[in-house]
């Protein structure tokens, strides 16, 4: 007779006190014999691949003033930079708003104006938290006191609108006008070069910081040597502004943006292979090495989880209400940071790391 067995494994990963649970119902008859023994390597193999039995839960919440553009965390607390009232400090552990940052007023034409905020990055050793703002000017705050620590203004840019740190000693950013720069945070400039017509959305640094590309609202994606400015290659593939772009591996490069597509590309060969076409926009992206995990905004404003290299999709996670800009995974790659148009920021943990 044919009978109902519940085949049960468990794995432990890294000495850590993590267990998988993986449950099939398999028909028991000699003909199925083969099969169960063959579902049970697979599953065995599954749990080693990227994505397999990492499922994603919302761990805390948090509401800022006004929409998200851009989060950076530490261990203690979130940086929520927001378009019009500046950086909305939280503490991780507590949920609490802990403090404003509002940017600096500048003059207008006719009156004092608040700067707005494009983007913002912390430095490596955590001294900095770097604002490229609206008014052509570089911020640095102390992400401890808050205080701001020091101003950088650089001739003819009215705008920055990206910033990400090379090293914690320089940076580069990208402007409204199409341009990018190499600086020190002392303020001297390596380098500023035209990149294109059209303003800078993003930009992402290779693993060993010796390349970095170019996202702008034109559709060709530029990719840098980082130290002398020199440009090794254009990409062409989307067909409207790209948002976001990050590195996955030293030559394989993501990117995303108003045609909707999720592209990779290979940048020795300049193959392109589209991974996903979404419902809506796709402004954001991230990567997550230790996990072997992409995660992008999908249908309906959910993140989709996605497994590297094969490309696919394997949770998604409900809970923005509206577009979501900045995706940003801890450097453990057990937490994910989202925030968006709806004005929140969620942290997502991964619970098969949890203790």
């Amino acid at each position: 007779m044919w009978k109902p067995v519940v085949l049960k494994l468990s794995w432990n990963r890294d000495c850590k006190s993590v267990e998988w649970f993986f449950n099939a119902v398999i028909v028991c008859h000699p003909i199925c014999r083969r099969i169960r023994e063959g579902l049970a390597v697979m599953i065995l193999l599954g749990m080693v691949l990227p994505g397999w039995g990492a499922e994603w839960k919302l761990q805390r919440e948090f509401r800022a003033e006004h929409m998200v553009i851009e989060t950076v965390h530490n261990a203690q607390r979130v940086f929520a930079g927001t378009r019009v009232s500046g950086i909305d400090v939280f503490s991780v552990s507590s949920e609490k708003l802990l403090s404003r940052i509002r940017l600096p007023q500048y003059s207008g034409v006719f009156s004092k104006l608040r700067a707005s905020l494009f983007s913002l990055d912390l430095s490596g050793d955590g001294r900095f938290l770097a604002v490229a703002s609206n008014h052509g000017k570089v911020l640095f705050y102390n992400p401890e006191t808050l205080e701001l620590a020091r101003t950088l203004e650089f001739p003819g840019i009215d705008s920055l609108t990206a910033i990400r740190f090379v090293d914690d000693e320089s940076f580069i950013a990208g402007t409204l006008g199409g341009e990018v720069l190499l600086a020190e945070i002392d303020g001297k400039v390596r380098y500023r070069h035209p990149v294109e017509y059209d303003a800078v959305n993003r930009l992402a640094l290779s693993p060993d910081r010796s390349r970095f590309a170019v996202a702008t609202n034109a559709s060709v994606i530029r990719v840098f040597e980082t130290s002398g400015g020199d440009l090794l290659r254009e990409l062409k593939g989307h067909k409207d502004a790209v948002y976001d772009l990050i590195f996955v591996e030293e030559h394989t490069l993501l990117s995303c943006g108003k045609d909707r597509r999720l592209l990779a590309w290979d940048l020795e060969s300049g193959a392109v292979r589209e991974l996903y076409y979404s419902d809506s926009y796709i402004h954001a992206l991230a990567f997550s090495s230790v996990q072997g995990t992409i995660v992008f905004p999908a249908d309906n404003h959910q993140l989709a989880l996605m497994s590297w290299p094969r490309g696919e999709v394997f949770q998604t996670l409900s809970g923005h209400k509206a577009f979501v800009h900045s995706l940003r995974f801890s450097t453990a790659g057990t937490e994910l940071w989202s925030g968006g148009n709806d004005s929140m920021v969620r942290l997502w943990s991964n619970e098969s790391n949890l203790n």
